[in-house]
């Protein structure tokens, strides 16, 4: 008995010497890669399944190191779901074996993934798990500027869910908590920060405002030559530039991006851009090029489950669908994209939906169908938890249901993407 478990030990330290190899293969593979191929990342994710398997301490230090360095490459490459589970469990060996710092990056990673394919609720828990073991009983911020990126992205959650001023109000308090920290004056952080505003004022219509804060999150990026946030940054502006119908600057900011992503390798940021870049093709009177776009974003976006940006592909598909003649296609491509939003709950989102099925019944002939679907979009935002009643879509609103049964000549100018 006492040989077996000797045999035992010795098999249990060659086996963990086989996960501390494996662990250290794959990292110097890839230390200098900005990707991760399919075969790659299954060799990971297989290796980190073994090794998180064992519960005692003497593996942490590689399965951390190692839990670290996949993070940015595996939500690049889109493995979202199958990542969750592992880091999870990392999570949970993180609490018995590290410091509070640690557990905080692994919580915060988790909550970018629940984040990226929009359950935003179980992303809000992780990033205030993360911000609980950053801060402690105490309540003090000992790492600033872990503490400033968990806060911002608690900042954009609640604009997800329609809560623009409480979206305001934490950031406010994020950065009056490190108002005295001189070391964050100029550090990368400072981009989502701006970024979150600029997406506040954007819902807001204010798309001057929205515009400022992009390009200094844009400057602050080209600083730092971070090249996956100015390729982000760049699509941000180009966007909004879009919605102030400077199309050819809004092209070519966005073709830069795409550039960008291509460079890095990074084909989900790069199915965003190109669903962006089909809002400005439509815009242009270009609604089968915009098609064409939509369609080469459509899969990526299912295979790495993005409802988010799923609900707004398939909403902008309704609009391209009906201005080409296709009132089906129109219609199915619009319900689709509103069950999603229902699901996901933001009241403007689900009511510029609901306008734009309105407008397929009415170019249908449907009048009362049209009518129905205008009444819920304003009761949407009349029940938001925010008074929306200010906004320009909510006057276009009324104004379309008022003038519904009206004789109509022509037809609208078509700017009722997203």
């Amino acid at each position: 008995m006492q040989l077996n478990g000797s045999v035992g030990s010795r098999l249990t330290d060659v086996f963990r010497g086989h996960i501390e190899r494996g662990i250290r293969a794959i990292m110097d593979r890839l230390a200098c890669s900005i990707e991760l191929d399919e075969e790659e990342a299954e060799r990971s994710l297989e290796l980190l399944n073994l090794a998180l398997a064992d519960d005692e301490q003497q593996l942490w230090a590689h399965i951390r190191e190692f839990l670290l360095f996949l993070a940015p490459l595996l939500e690049r490459a889109g493995y979202r779901l199958d990542w969750m589970t592992l880091l999870q469990k990392g999570i949970e060996r993180s609490r018995q074996f590290d410091t509070g710092s640690v557990t905080s990056i692994l919580c915060f990673d988790l909550a970018v993934l629940y984040q990226l394919v929009a359950r935003w609720d179980e992303a809000e828990s992780w990033y205030r798990q993360a911000n609980d073991a950053l801060v402690g009983d105490q309540r003090t911020v000992t790492e600033p500027e872990l503490y400033l990126r968990i806060q911002s992205r608690l900042a954009y959650i609640a604009r997800l869910h329609g809560d623009l001023s409480g979206a305001e109000q934490i950031l406010a308090a994020a950065t009056s908590a490190i108002a005295d920290n001189v070391q964050l004056d100029d550090t990368l952080v400072w981009e989502y920060v701006y970024f979150v505003y600029g997406t506040i004022a954007y819902d807001r219509e204010a798309l001057d405002k929205a515009e400022e804060h992009f390009r200094r999150s844009l400057r602050i990026c080209q600083e730092h030559k971070a090249e996956r946030q100015i390729a982000r940054r760049l699509r941000d502006v180009g966007s909004i530039l879009s919605s102030q119908e400077k199309l050819e600057e809004a092209r070519t900011l966005l073709e830069q991006a795409i550039v960008l992503f291509d460079r890095l390798n990074d084909p989900v940021e790069r199915a965003v851009t190109e669903m962006n870049l089909g809002i400005v093709e439509f815009r242009n009177k270009e609604p089968l090029q915009a098609l064409d776009l939509y369609e080469l974003a459509l899969p990526v976006f299912r295979q790495t489950h993005d409802q988010l940006h799923l609900g707004i592909l398939y909403n902008n598909q309704g609009v391209a669908y009906r201005a080409i003649g296709l009132l089906d296609r129109a219609e199915e491509a619009s319900l689709a994209s509103l069950e999603i939003r229902r699901r996901l709950g933001n009241a403007i989102a689900i009511a510029q939906t609901l306008r734009n099925l309105a407008r397929v019944y009415g170019t249908s002939g449907e009048a009362e169908k049209a009518v129905a679907e205008l009444e819920y979009a304003l009761a949407e935002m009349d029940d938001a938890a925010e008074d929306l009643t200010h906004l320009p879509l909510y006057c276009e609103l009324q104004e379309e249901l008022e003038e519904i049964r009206r004789p109509r000549i022509g037809s609208d100018d078509g700017n009722d993407q997203d």
